[in-house]
């Protein structure tokens, strides 16, 4: 019956830190989005990976009318004379074209 009682107790404690620790994740989390109680050991760290050099991107006659970075990722909007209007999103971290999100109809909003 001890050993029961104590191992009540013991849980009773674990789920009362864990609250704790909840709570204050998300309040951290409410004041700072990039927050983690962990950080990442793996993978590419913004900013600190080797330079890839150039890249070349075959854009089949279209101009880039529009350039947004957003973290890790650029968005190239192309348009102009071109047959089939595109956004290409690039890893900015290896230069690696990630994907295309062809276009149907561009509609300019300032």
């Amino acid at each position: 019956m001890r050993a029961l009682k104590g191992l009540v107790i013991v849980m009773g404690v674990m789920i009362v830190a864990g609250l704790l620790v909840l709570g204050y994740g998300i309040v951290r989390k409410a004041s700072d989005p990039g927050f983690r109680f962990f950080k990442p050991t793996a993978g590419p760290v913004p900013g600190a990976g080797a330079a890839f050099g150039e890249v070349a991107l075959d854009l089949g006659g279209c101009d880039v009318v529009e350039t947004r970075p957003d973290g890790p990722r650029l968005y190239l909007r192309t348009g102009g004379a071109c047959e089939r209007p595109a956004i290409i999103v690039i890893d900015t971290a290896t230069g690696a074209v990630l994907g295309t999100i062809g276009l149907v109809h561009t509609f300019i909003i300032p």
